[in-house]
């Protein structure tokens, strides 16, 4: 693999069943997608595609929430089993690491990132650390990849640590994942939390470093609205400049520094 660098970034988003995952890959590619093409991948979607083809799951069943696969059940020859779409989704993903090799699902998202046009990759759920963070980490960063993990936890929703796909993750320090984001506030603070990670990423991507500031790392420029339609810059000078510009075509445009108050990890520093 080539270890020349590119402009590519993979977020890979750890965590439990119900803790937001999907949540915050929605919002951060909402932010990402202003400046870059984006592109939303998961693991499980070979699992998934399994069980659609084959059992006739309806997407809209294995796309789901916790909840909605939890109570939906596999139906063989028009006849309901005992089995959910949730422990058969585990089963035959854990099946196929037994028998193709542990790191079968990860390196399928990994070409699947390596073909894609798309400048940055979100792979939404990473559950079994070795393979989904690490493994695929060290070869990402190989083909060129700016790897940034993020850990979503939300500690008001128990974990069922019944499956590894739960309790492996439940167990990886939180110094494996570059972000941590705890998910016990607002939608609101969830999207300002994705945001933050996402310009840190894109700081740390054109700087070549591994640790950001909390506060003083780049500098952001916003739309009227609030929004941001360029990725984030390194200095006062250039937002200054870009924002006058911007300002001749949709109207008045705000400069701020970057402020990471809401994210902590160990791509967190000074």
């Amino acid at each position: 693999m080539s270890s020349e660098k590119s402009n590519k970034i993979l977020f890979l988003i750890g965590g439990n069943a119900g803790h937001g995952k999907d949540s915050f890959a929605d919002y951060l590619t909402n932010v990402t997608c202003l400046w870059a093409e984006t592109f939303t991948d998961a693991y499980a979607y070979g699992i998934k595609k399994i069980v659609h083809e084959n059992y006739g799951v309806p997407w809209e069943i294995l796309n789901g929430n916790k909840t909605v696969k939890e109570s939906s059940f596999i139906y063989l020859g028009g006849q309901k089993t005992g089995m959910t779409v949730r422990r058969a989704l585990q089963k035959i993903g854990q099946f196929h690491r037994v028998t193709f090799g542990a790191t079968c699902w990860a390196n399928a998202a990994l070409q699947r990132a390596k073909r894609s046009g798309h400048r940055i990759c979100i792979v939404t759920d990473a559950r079994h650390p070795a393979e989904e963070i690490h493994w695929i980490g060290d070869e990402a960063a190989s083909a060129g990849f700016l790897v940034v993990s993020v850990r979503v936890r939300r500690s008001s929703v128990p974990v069922n640590a019944d499956h590894p796909s739960e309790s492996l993750i439940l167990a990886e320090p939180d110094e494996s994942f570059s972000f941590l984001v705890e998910n016990d506030g607002s939608l609101d603070d969830l999207k300002n939390m994705a945001e933050q990670v996402a310009c840190a990423a894109v700081v740390l991507q054109k700087t070549g470093k591994k640790k950001i500031k909390k506060k003083g790392a780049g500098w952001l420029v916003r739309s009227p609205e609030g929004l941001l339609p360029y990725e984030p810059l390194l200095t006062a000078e250039e937002a200054d400049t870009l924002s006058t510009r911007a300002k001749d075509v949709d109207g008045p445009h705000f400069v701020q520094e970057l402020e990471l108050d809401m994210v902590e990890g160990s791509a967190c520093g000074n």
